[in-house]
């Protein structure tokens, strides 16, 4: 997907993908764009990126800010590094810090790994790198990035640390086919969404298979989340989010309560008169989650209702707040722990706050909401009112692009891993961390925080 402008400089005609221009057709016009602009700055903290006034940025003008792309001719890394370039901030000067991209990954070179020489000089060729295939969920635990990777059929796991790239890749009943996301819980137990297999596929600590929950037929499960002594699914198939005892793998409820088809062998609520529909399939063996329930969706609901169309990824705040992006949708829908329906969060569009193909959600400690849209290719955030406070994304070419982005994951814990990449003069107080399913930057690393004072 090309994108058409540059995010963080902001001048006449660079809005989109975000706005359109009145010329073009769109349903913002300029003066609302501006005004729309003002709006998001006037919320402080976090402050959306400028408005140049000297007229539209030429292409072929570097990107302010921009770190050295991957693989130069001058051998440098990929990625900003320590003396190379300038860091890249959300927003950029002069205004204050909020955010910065720190370090990019796709295969065991940008660990550090090389090939071995002697191999080199045996064979005459170079040994392969192992590389992440095809990303979509992500998470960060014991010094390690763990990737649900479609591509690989299992899990890329980049481990900082020790400076090395493995696949977890399960062999007999606990086969991953198309691994989509992954929740790991206090234990270091790995639930793995696989929507092919149709399951949410258990692993102990020591990954081993400890089994599924959700049954081989009927669920098509692309987002897991946990909280308490509850596991939450994201299900395609009856667009709805079904809810199962972590125990016994018993199914508690779905949410919504009035859009379940239920699952042989199952006890779930009756579905509605739209059952026949849901039961539609897609066929996309490859399960990104946003196409495969395209065909045959019953029109968008007029009022929001909390409706899920296509159900995607799936989050939970601190309080127990459950955030599912809605591919079809174009929207977050907020349902309390019980499965109450809240709110929703955006709206169909490429303005400010609204969304094209949500995709990727999580929830900081301050109750900030981050969402990737594959389609406008950027990450927004919002305050916990759902004011747009923020958003990131570079043009092709930046080492900041993001690209066809899926997964999202809000990191406290392994900050120190990176303090090489961050600016002197800047703190980062969490990280983000974001894959993209296509490009060399298989998993971007942003960290949010502030200027020194």
């Amino acid at each position: 997907m090309r994108r058409t402008s540059t995010i963080r400089e902001i001048p006449y005609e660079a809005m989109l993908p975000f706005v359109r221009l009145a010329s073009r057709g769109g349903s913002l016009s300029v003066s609302h764009a501006v005004a729309g602009l003002l709006f998001v700055l006037a919320f402080g903290g976090l402050a959306a990126s400028r408005c140049d006034a000297a007229g539209p940025a030429s292409p072929s003008k570097p990107v302010q800010g921009q770190a050295p792309d991957k693989a130069s001719k001058s051998g440098q890394d990929k990625n900003r590094a320590p003396g190379l370039g300038k860091p890249i901030f959300y927003p950029p000067p002069p205004q204050p810090p909020r955010l910065q991209f720190l370090v990019s990954y796709s295969d065991e070179s940008d660990l550090g790994v090389r090939s071995s020489r002697l191999s080199a000089f045996i064979t005459g060729a170079k040994a392969p790198m192992l590389a992440i295939g095809k990303p979509y969920g992500v998470v960060m635990s014991s010094n390690q990035i763990i990737v649900c990777d479609t591509g690989n059929h299992g899990l890329s796991l980049l481990d900082l640390a020790q400076k090395s790239l493995r696949v977890f890749r399960p062999k007999g009943p606990g086969a991953l086919s198309t691994p989509i996301n992954v929740a790991i819980d206090a234990e270091g137990t790995r639930y793995i969404a696989d929507s092919t297999k149709g399951q949410v596929l258990v692993f102990a600590n020591d990954g081993s298979y400890q089994g599924t929950v959700g049954l081989e037929k009927g669920m098509r499960p692309t987002g897991v989340a946990l909280y308490k002594d509850r596991v939450f699914v994201t299900d395609l198939n009856s667009r709805s989010v079904r809810v199962y005892a972590k125990a016994d793998g018993k199914l508690l409820f779905t949410m919504p309560p009035d859009r379940v088809v239920p699952v042989p062998g199952e006890a779930a609520k009756p579905a509605d008169k739209e059952g026949d529909a849901d039961k539609e399939k897609g066929k996309d063996k490859d399960a990104d989650a946003d196409k495969d329930a395209k065909e045959g969706e019953a029109p968008p609901p007029k009022k929001n209702t909390g409706d899920l169309m296509a159900p995607a990824n799936i989050a939970i705040d601190g309080s127990g707040q459950v955030y599912v992006s809605d591919t079809i949708g174009c929207r977050v829908q907020i349902y309390d722990s019980d499965g109450k329906f809240l709110r929703g969060l955006g709206s169909e569009g490429d303005g400010w706050g609204q969304f094209a193909r949500p995709r990727g959600v999580a929830i900081d400690r301050e109750a900030r909401v981050y969402v990737v849209d594959g389609a406008t290719q950027v990450c927004q955030i919002f305050d916990k009112e759902g004011r747009l406070l923020i958003f990131i994304g570079e043009p092709d070419g930046s080492a900041a692009a993001l690209n066809m982005p899926a997964g999202i994951y809000i990191d406290y814990e392994h900050v120190g891993l990176f303090k090489k990449y961050v600016a002197p003069d800047f703190v980062v107080e969490n990280l983000v961390i974001i894959s993209n399913q296509y490009g060399d930057r298989k998993v971007s690393v942003y960290g949010l925080g502030h200027k020194k004072a």
